[in-house]
């Protein structure tokens, strides 16, 4: 925890003004982070975290009473997909149950989803449901193979060209619903030109294979 907040406080120094935990699972997991949280926010410092949303309510309360600025919820299907995707047969109806009292209570947060074979064939339903409870801002994800699904690409990896049709369909409901939203890690060949503006690629992506040459 010391260490924690030594670089925290170096942060603030440097003009840092968001943090944003993401941890190398689920970062709720970790047993100081309502400490954490608190520090950040005792230097005026915007907090956010990325999780899957399993945790339960209970914590979350904690989190934005504690001076959270906002979750970015890992929302990578509904129902037994993220239940699958997650490796978690309570995930969908944790998720759920907090997502209720995020909207209930008018409290902002973001989602973002992976697309992968399990899930973007069911896209369009994804994002409608981010936009029914008030997510402002959406996060479409293309597959990142540097995470630990690098060793089983066949199983997860879909081509660009198949993730097209379901990415701009999302892109148009989005748009419909004047929803703030980008698309990341995604090669501008692969669409239309009119969402390139919507692309919010690191500068290396269109030259680095790994990022979606998944070998076709």
């Amino acid at each position: 925890l010391d260490d924690i907040i030594k670089e925290i406080f170096a942060a603030k120094k440097r003009g840092c003004k968001n943090i944003v935990f993401i941890g190398y699972g689920e970062p709720t997991l970790y047993k100081k982070l309502l400490e954490v949280i608190g520090y950040c926010n005792s230097l005026q410092l915007k907090t956010s975290i990325i999780t899957n949303g399993s945790t339960g309510i209970h914590l979350i309360e904690k989190l934005y009473s504690n001076g959270l600025n906002h979750i970015l919820f890992s929302a990578h299907g509904l129902g037994e997909i993220i239940n699958e995707i997650s490796c978690n047969a309570d995930a969908s109806k944790k998720q759920r149950e907090v997502k209720n009292w995020l909207k209930k209570n008018n409290l902002p947060f973001r989602t973002n989803t992976t697309l992968q074979l399990k899930n973007y064939c069911f896209l369009e339903e994804i994002i409608e449901d981010c936009i029914n409870y008030g997510a402002y801002h959406i996060i479409l994800l293309g597959f990142l193979p540097h995470y630990h699904w690098h060793n089983k690409l066949r199983e997860v990896a879909v081509h660009p060209k198949e993730l097209r049709p379901h990415i701009e369909k999302s892109a148009d409901l989005l748009i419909s619903a004047h929803k703030y939203f980008t698309i990341r890690y995604f090669p501008f060949c692969h669409l239309s030109w009119e969402y390139w503006k919507y692309v919010v690629n690191a500068r290396y992506i269109l030259f680095d294979p790994w990022e979606w040459d998944y070998g076709y």
